[in-house]
């Protein structure tokens, strides 16, 4: 039994030990964030008919700071400030769903989405109602790193 400890002391030590130091690696891109934040009024929400019936809406936000490198090559995050009924602000990701009920007493359903282009950022709600709800102030933050 002590033959056995001792031979895996000795592999135990004989493994743990470190050879040279590689050769270094190549140099790192530094990585670029850029955050925005977009509030949209209850009375500036565009609304339109889709050919279901249903009232959708939008806001298109002219951006010169989302660049054409972020459109290409980047990656963008979205997210909606929302109130709790203590005043507590939630940050919740886009896409998000919620669920209420419309002017004519059906539960229905409004999902927010963004989209984004070179210039220009995008925000929507696609409901499936024809009486929906009218659009609080809305509070929208994208990330884009690239």
């Amino acid at each position: 039994m002590k033959k056995l400890l001792l031979l895996m002391l000795v592999a135990f030590v004989a493994m743990s030990c470190e050879g040279p130091t590689g050769p270094q690696g190549p140099p790192g891109g530094a990585q670029k964030v850029y955050v925005g934040e977009y509030t949209i009024h209850d009375s500036d929400w565009e609304s339109y008919l889709t050919e279901d019936g249903f009232v959708n809406y939008t806001y298109v936000f002219d951006d010169k700071n989302i660049l054409e490198d972020y459109y290409i090559d980047g990656v963008a995050v979205g997210y909606i400030y929302l109130v709790d009924g203590q005043k507590n602000e939630l940050k919740e990701p886009l896409p998000y769903t919620e669920s209420y009920i419309d002017g004519a007493g059906k539960a229905c359903t409004a999902h927010y989405t963004f989209d984004f282009m070179p210039g220009s950022i995008a925000f929507h709600i696609r409901t499936d109602s024809s009486r929906p709800k009218t659009p609080p102030t809305t509070t929208f933050q994208v990330v884009m790193t690239w």
